[in-house]
This record gives C-alpha cells, sequence and structure tokens, in this order.
C-alpha cells in the first residue's frame, strides 16, 4: 500500500475515524521519540562511564601479569562433582 493510497483513504474517512487515526499517529509519534531519547541517554551515558583506567592502551607499558605470560594449570578434572545418571 502505497503513501498516496493511504491518503486518498484518510480523505474518505468519518470525521470520528479520522481522529481516531491522528490520535494513534500521535502516540506513535510520542512513543518513538521516547524510545529514541531514551537510547540517546543511553548511548551519552556509555559514553561517559568509561574511565582511564578501563581503556585498553597499547604502548611501550606490558602490564607486569598479563595472560599470555601466565602458565595454564590443568588438572583434567572438568568437575568438581561427579555426575551420576
Amino acid at each position: 500500500m502505497a503513501a498516496f493510497d493511504i491518503l486518498l483513504m484518510y480523505k474518505t474517512l468519518s470525521a470520528g475515524n479520522k481522529r481516531a487515526f491522528d490520535r494513534r499517529i500521535r502516540a506513535g509519534a510520542v512513543i518513538g521519540s521516547i524510545l529514541v531519547a531514551a537510547l540517546i541517554a543511553m548511548a551519552v551515558g556509555g559514553l561517559r562511564s568509561v574511565r582511564p583506567g578501563h581503556a585498553i592502551t597499547y604502548g611501550n607499558d606490558v602490564p607486569a601479569f598479563s595472560a599470555a605470560g601466565k602458565r595454564s594449570e590443568r588438572s583434567g578434572v572438568l568437575l568438581e562433582y561427579p555426575i551420576v545418571f
């Protein structure tokens, strides 16, 4: 259904149906605006929540404890408790 068809159908609606249609369009616009505002607020809040200590930086400074330098210790035991069927 094209926009032109919707306009033709809108012109043929009764006054009560036009008001109901307008209310639905306004309600959808208000709800959409609220959702967009919430998304923008979350995006701005997310940008401000990152502190310098949280960022991963690459440079000459290598952390004293890194995952690459750590030996993996595996005992072969996957679960602490035996599985009983």
